[in-house]
């Protein structure tokens, strides 16, 4: 974490992480949202290169407020992945990498109204039901 930009109310962090950090987050994000067990090829994710993202964060709660992502370079090295596949011909391989190449995904999430939910009331049900999970 490198600190970006500071004012008398938000610090903003430039975060690194590994990129074969995305494929575990990837898999967990999928799975979660009830689909069926989602799993990647290691292939997909090799050689990736560090991942940047700028997280800001509230001085007085010490809350993330905002978190910035630009997902372009990953996307290209994920094509370039998918293309080097040994059942990839030439033509395909040059379309393949020249459409991530060329993929823009940029996000910005905004985090709010933090604690201002009425109670939350889990049914006797879903308790019983329910199966452990695992938060990374």
């Amino acid at each position: 974490m490198i600190p970006v930009e500071e004012t008398a109310d938000v610090a903003v962090f430039a975060v690194t992480m590994d990129g074969s950090y995305l494929k575990d987050n990837f898999e967990q994000a999928m799975n979660s949202t009830n689909m069926k067990k989602v799993s990647f090829a290691d292939e997909l994710f090799k050689n990736l290169g560090d991942f940047t993202y700028q997280v800001t964060i509230n001085k007085e709660t010490a809350t993330i407020v905002k978190s910035d992502m630009d997902m372009s370079g990953i996307l290209a090295a994920i094509g370039n992945n998918i293309a080097n596949d040994k059942a990839v011909t030439a033509e395909q391989k040059s379309i393949i990498q020249g459409v991530f190449s060329n993929i823009r995904l940029s996000t910005t999430v905004v985090f709010s109204k933090f604690n201002s939910i009425d109670k939350i009331v889990i049914p006797n049900e879903v308790r019983v039901n329910s199966l452990p999970t695992k938060l990374i």
